[in-house]
């Protein structure tokens, strides 16, 4: 397992480049895999949410988005998720990544409410068990299905809107192979947008992606 206790082991894109416009307005991404984040999303410079400054093992339902980032309100949880650290409670994470993750005791699926005004968000996801699992995450109509290896770690995926009149409300995520709980964490969001993202995401429209797909990313 990747948490704290012992280790438990079980015997496109439109084109190339792993984007998917899923409804209108709404694109996900699944293309970096277990590699670190992108500085950028859809054309919006990305920011990391700072440190937790709670004690590792803590509850909590909530958290603060960085200041800098354009949004109202606070990230909520649906359930309470422990804070773990990666290298302490949580055992392992993925391109080196040493900082906060959550952990979803005893559950198989979560909902994250967003920010308000939230126009592009990534986060990465781990089974606490070392094997391969199923998820699928949503935002909207916005949905993408892919496995993540326990052992081979965490994997990212980042929703966003080319729309400004229609900001994300909601990230779903969905352990759909077998009941096993999971982690998520190493947030990003919107921080403000690079010159010409909209215009970038009217060419992509162009290029033929569909008015709503479900994707497979492995």
């Amino acid at each position: 397992m990747n948490h704290f206790r012992p280790f438990t082991s079980l015997a496109g894109l439109a084109g190339v480049i792993g984007i998917s416009q899923a409804c209108a307005g709404i694109f996900v991404d699944t293309s970096p895999g277990t590699a670190a984040p992108p500085a950028t999303l859809g054309g919006y410079s990305m920011i990391g949410f700072p440190a937790d400054p709670s004690a590792e093992g803590t509850l909590t339902t909530s958290l603060i988005p960085p200041v800098s980032a354009p949004v109202t309100g606070n990230l909520v949880f649906s359930s309470a998720l422990e804070h773990d650290i990666v290298g302490s409670m949580w055992d392992m994470w993925s391109h080196g990544y040493t900082g906060d993750v959550y952990y979803l005791p005893g559950d198989y699926d979560l909902l994250m409410t967003l920010p308000t005004g939230t126009m592009a968000f990534y986060l990465y996801v781990q089974p606490n068990i070392k094997a391969t699992f199923e998820f699928t995450v949503d935002s909207s109509a916005a949905v993408t299905t892919f496995d993540v290896d326990g052992n081979g770690g965490a994997k990212y995926v980042g929703f966003y809107s080319d729309d400004p009149s229609k900001p994300l409300h909601f990230v779903f995520v969905d352990q759909t192979t077998s009941e096993t709980d999971f982690a998520v964490g190493e947030f990003g969001i919107n921080n403000v947008p690079e010159p010409g993202a909209f215009g970038l995401l009217a060419g992509l429209g162009l290029l033929g992606l569909g008015a709503y797909r479900k994707i497979n990313s492995i």
